[in-house]
């Protein structure tokens, strides 16, 4: 939210509770329990992870330390200097570790020379959400709340990643506890006076402008889709319970999930691969097979069938909708066959995901709301206080809705293998655009929320994975995303797609000159 008016924040938390009371009148999953509707109870062994796409990603920068081109020193070095370069224009981050990133270099480098097996991301430097904890490095959350706290564990997907011989080199910027989308105070690289897309923007932004190609985001409601979308990068919500949550500031339990942003999609798979995988300290991460996502081989879409909810795609703007036909005509070419569909309770999702996400932040902050309330953002602190307009039996009732969502969605891929939408609707707004501001989408209006969470947000509530994409670029110049959403743990049909697609195209070549 960007400079929300309190008047204007209550009139919103109002609407948005009549809203539900007419939406629940129905009923709807009022028998339903409050749980998922896939769930797995055996550990399995995962997949070991080799890439079929290795040419210009992260995965070659590995090859080459194999090889002895190259150093892992070498790496960490080259990124901190495009840190020190280019951040100070774009301020994508707020910590960044010089000298352990050094040190963690140097023993990657000696565990090479030693004859050490390597992981798939040995050497490789990454940047991780500051909601996110790393041993040794602050976790702000972007808040006054957090100065001065620095966890004792690395988040389980940071352990993961670290197993797989990534180096953390520092934390980037999110808005305040992920309360937003706007990421102050982090720049588009395509447009200074046009938001970065949030509440990860300090991830997407960090990829965009060259600093560095591979970065960890969460993704609650399009947290990680829609500054992918924005900032022009590739990035990936995977299944709930594929990536551990532990370690994590938490938005909304209901819908958190973490994964990867990066230049290519091969970058994304390789990420995903090594931060996948059961945590004995989530109860919420899942024991099922991690596939090697690093096969992106598709010789054919014979046989697959790929799903088009024309409700998702209008309103929007013009050059939108011709950039995602062109994008299904690249999936048609390739013998996808392409089926026309509707995504059910896409009318119900915003206010239904709002209401969750608003009650389970609130809950989650509530000490801090009675304690010292001076120490929030003031917008983030509005964004709290909406809450308190949603009564407890509104909340229950919409979490069995979700699940109700969730099942309908899930459903729907019994007649598709994957959905195809547009990110988003629109250009990203400029910065002092309200939440609840009506912007302009081809030839209607949305709200600018609406417009962030009506191709988003359907498919967070139904924790299915879901990715963005470079597409293509508007009339003013700014990326264009590609969301490809499919089944449950069914990230490599994402993938490969996603792969298609960026192999028969340019658009994750293009980069913004700032």
């Amino acid at each position: 939210m960007t400079n929300e008016n309190p008047d204007s924040a209550r009139e919103f938390a109002r609407s948005l509770a009549l809203d539900l009371e007419s939406i629940l009148a129905e009923d709807l999953g009022e028998t339903l329990p409050i749980s998922w509707p896939w769930a797995t109870t055996s550990a399995q062994t995962g997949e070991e992870f080799r890439s079929s796409h290795p040419e210009g990603s992260v995965l070659e920068l590995v090859d080459r330390q194999i090889r002895n081109e190259i150093s892992a020193v070498d790496l960490v070095n080259a990124t901190l200097q495009k840190i020190d370069e280019i951040d100070p224009r774009i301020r994508a981050w707020t910590h960044i570790s010089h000298d352990e990133a050094i040190k963690a270099a140097q023993e990657a480098d000696r565990k090479r020379l030693a004859g050490v097996p390597l992981g798939p991301l040995h050497g490789i430097p990454i940047g991780v959400k500051d909601i996110v904890d790393v041993l040794g490095m602050p976790t702000s959350a972007g808040s006054k709340h957090q100065e001065g706290f620095f966890p004792q564990h690395d988040a389980g997907a940071v352990r993961k990643l670290r197993a797989a011989g990534a180096i953390i080199v520092g934390k980037t910027n999110t808005h305040e506890y992920a309360l937003g989308g706007t990421t102050p105070p982090t720049k588009n690289p395509w447009s200074h006076e046009r938001i970065p897309g949030g509440s990860s923007g300090g991830s997407a932004a960090a990829v965009a402008s060259g600093q560095i190609r591979l970065t960890v985001g969460t993704d609650s409601v399009g947290s990680i889709r829609i500054p992918s979308s924005i900032c022009g990068v590739t990035g990936i919500r995977p299944t709930m319970g594929r990536v551990s949550r532990t370690g994590v500031r938490p938005l909304t339990w209901a819908m958190d999930t973490v994964g990867p942003i990066g230049r290519t999609v091969s970058d994304v798979a390789a990420g995903l691969y090594a931060m996948s995988g059961h945590d004995a300290h989530d109860p919420c991460a899942s024991s099922m097979l991690v596939p090697n996502f690093g096969d992106l081989s598709v010789e054919t879409l014979r046989g697959t069938r790929i799903g088009i909810p024309r409700s998702m795609y209008e309103p929007a703007e013009p050059e939108i909708l011709t950039a995602v036909e062109n994008a299904i005509g690249i999936f048609r070419e390739a013998g996808a066959q392409i089926i026309e569909i509707e995504v059910p309770y896409v009318d119900i999702t915003t206010p239904i995901g709002m209401a969750i996400f608003l009650a389970e932040s609130a809950e989650y902050h509530r000490k801090r709301i009675d304690a010292s309330p001076q120490l929030f953002d003031p917008d983030t602190l509005n964004f709290l206080e909406l809450a308190q307009e949603i009564p407890a039996t509104l909340y229950i009732r919409a979490l069995r809705v979700q699940r109700l969502i969730a099942e309908a969605i899930t459903d729907l891929f019994h007649q598709v293998d994957a959905i195809v939408v547009p990110t988003l609707p629109c250009s990203p707004a400029k910065f002092g655009t309200l939440t609840n501001e009506l912007v302009p989408v081809g030839e209607g209006e949305l709200t600018l929320a609406q417009a962030h969470l009506r191709n988003n947000l359907p498919f967070a509530l139904a924790g299915v994975p879901a990715s963005s994409q470079p597409c293509g670029f508007d009339r003013f110049g700014l990326p264009i995303g590609l969301s490809i959403v499919s089944s449950p743990f069914n990230e490599a049909q994402i993938l490969k797609l996603m792969q298609l697609f960026e192999s028969a195209t340019d658009w994750h070549e293009r980069k913004p000159n700032f």
